[in-house]
């Protein structure tokens, strides 16, 4: 961004398989598959957090949701879902 707010806090990348999301005993799960905008991502992400999901699923051709502009357009969904 041009003029970016300051760092609050630095997280660590927590990934998980489908085995471990399966297993959780999710109820509502959204997949995004072969979403290559970040933006995107990122606004189904946080729409999926909105509607109550509990996981997001990314398939392999999908953007990298650690992608800058996807965690900005998650709003901190990321850190939640």
């Amino acid at each position: 961004t041009i003029s970016p707010q300051g760092i609050v806090a630095v997280c660590r990348i927590t990934d998980y398989d489908l085995d471990d999301v399966l297993a959780s005993g999710a109820q509502l799960i959204a997949v995004l598959c072969e979403v290559r905008d970040p933006g995107n991502a990122g606004t189904i992400l946080r729409a999926a957090d909105s509607a109550g999901a509990d996981a997001v699923i990314l398939t392999a051709a999908s953007v990298d949701i650690h992608n800058p502009k996807a965690v900005r357009s998650t709003a901190g969904s990321l850190f939640h879902l």
